[in-house]
């Protein structure tokens, strides 16, 4: 055999679960190759997937050191999308050996987690082709799955299925994400559990689900089933009916709600699920909602301050996004709205404006709600501090994360895990732009006009926080505004188990809720 029919042997082998069989074949080819970084750019991708087959830890480790120095090999420049998502699986694959069985207290200190999620997000960084894409996001999905950011694993499940609709384990676990949201979603339950349920039943005897790797999500997925066809009380006719939705009439919007409808609708920012094939009525609405209950006979105090909060924080979302929508709105009205006030023109090219001003309070607006968030969790676990001395960044003490711990709450330690990510500083610009609009200044440039094109070196000048390019702040409001919704639907989603969980095995009585907003 030549060297390629080699490697396609071993390929084979792990496919059919023969790990013995592809660890002597790679040993074997390894004698006349071992010196080829080619070859160990093979080898240690196969390490990882033969140390999982063989639950082999040393395995996996070897592999995953062979993938980091590599990717320090300035030769392996173009290939860093394949080390850093062998890396990222390696660390997953660790997970699944050594700390999965210990349950949540498994997720909460997995470090394994944390490796995984570094990595996929550093290979979705380097990407350079197309091919890779659709298996990456849908592992940085299930990686964020387990980690309870299951928002953010639905957002990635979409992006694999942007490339291809038919991606059976991207549908089957965005179906078991959607799962856990269905009583908080606002829709009639029965309507979430149908989508989920078709979803389920339209993958579960594909040849890619059926092949032998995938046995463990066959069963996951009939589990899934069975608990839905139990809740329908086996009525298998009407799991198996078109949903029905409200029908949706654009024409007769006006311009500014269409532009608004439209911005929000391809950005995501719209608080739901999406579970229709078609755009509806519910498809601009934000109707999450902790679903309301109480002990019969006790005051509701509490249940008041839970609907008083959540719908200031809503308030605050729909604000943000509305400054936002309206700093993209361009018109005449606005033009001469903002030219009734004098900006002195600095002959640089920046842009202080009305639409600037807009897009700048958009953002600000975002990053206060994370606070607000932090002083949520701060009142009701009854933390002691200060309402003002409250924020994302340092509520997260050694007393919350042992509330966090013996919470066995996926959505709570989501929002812990947000503030990992910040200590990681993948939201370095989001922290930066904000200290400059809150502390100092900051600039805007247009550099889509090609006379401002001479100040990029201005801007992209390393630690120059007040200056920044028009398209970048946008981009980065959008980018909070997104992460927002994963953080309210989170905190929505762990008071609704934590209230359940407090009423369990209690008599309780449903809430009717009156929605009325006074608009008149």
């Amino acid at each position: 055999m030549d060297d390629q029919e080699i490697i396609q042997k071993i390929i084979n082998n792990i496919y059919e679960n023969k790990f013995d069989e592809a660890l002597n074949t790679l040993n074997d080819f390894e004698k006349n190759h071992s010196n080829e970084k080619n070859f160990n750019f093979s080898k240690a991708s196969f390490l990882i997937e033969i140390g999982y087959g063989m639950k082999d830890v040393q395995k996996i480790n070897e592999g995953i050191n062979l993938c980091e120095k590599l990717i320090n090999d300035s030769e392996f420049e173009n290939y860093k999308t394949d080390l850093y998502y062998n890396v990222a699986n390696g660390y997953y694959d660790l997970y699944n050996l050594c700390e999965k069985n210990s349950g949540f207290l498994g997720i909460v200190n997995s470090e394994n987690l944390q490796g995984a999620k570094i990595n996929y997000k550093k290979a979705l960084d380097n990407y350079n082709y197309h091919e890779l894409l659709t298996q990456l996001y849908t592992n940085f999905g299930n990686c964020l799955d387990t980690l309870g950011r299951r928002i953010e694993a639905i957002d990635m499940y979409n992006k694999a299925l942007e490339i291809d609709k038919n991606f059976s384990m991207a549908i089957g676990n965005k179906a078991i994400a959607l799962f856990h949201f269905a009583s908080i979603s606002g829709y009639n339950i029965e309507k979430i559990y149908i989508k989920i349920y078709q979803d389920l039943k339209s993958i579960i005897n594909k040849k890619d689900i059926t092949s032998i790797g995938e046995q463990g999500s066959i069963n996951i997925f009939t589990n899934y089933l069975k608990q839905i066809e139990a809740f329908f009380n086996n009525n298998i006719d009407k799991l198996n009916k078109t949903i029905q939705c409200e029908g949706f009439n654009e024409k007769k919007l006006s311009k500014f709600e269409k532009f608004y409808n439209d911005l929000c609708f391809k950005e995501d920012l719209f608080l739901n699920f999406r579970i229709y094939d078609i755009i509806n009525k519910e498809s601009f609405q934000d109707p999450i909602f902790i679903n309301i209950c109480r002990e019969i006979g006790k005051p509701d105090e509490s249940t008041k301050f839970l609907i008083e909060y959540i719908n200031q924080i809503k308030e605050d979302y729909i604000v943000a996004r509305l400054l936002f929508v309206l700093s993209q709105y361009k018109n005449k009205d606005f033009n001469n709205i903002s030219n009734k006030t004098t900006f002195v023109y600095s002959l640089d090219y920046s842009n202080f404006n009305l639409y600037n001003g807009l897009l700048k309070s958009a953002f600000t607006k975002c990053y206060d709600i994370l606070d607000k968030i932090a002083n949520f969790i701060n009142i009701y676990y009854k933390l002691g501090y200060e309402d003002y001395k409250v924020n994302f960044n340092n509520i997260w003490d050694e007393n919350l994360i042992k509330i966090i711990t013996n919470s066995y709450n996926h959505s709570l330690y989501a929002l812990y895990d947000i503030k990992k990510d910040f200590d990681l500083k993948f939201y370095d610009n989001i922290k930066k732009i904000r200290n400059s609009l809150t502390h100092r200044k900051l600039v805007i440039f247009d550099l889509n006009k090609n006379e401002f094109k001479q100040n990029k070196e201005i801007i992209t000048k390393k630690d120059n926080n007040e200056y920044i390019d028009l398209q970048t702040i946008a981009e980065e409001t959008i980018h909070i505004l997104k992460l927002l919704k994963s953080a309210i639907i989170y905190l929505i989603s762990f008071v609704n188990d934590e209230v359940n969980k407090n009423l369990n095995n209690k008599k309780i009585t449903k809430f009717y809720l009156d929605t009325t907003q006074f608009l008149e």
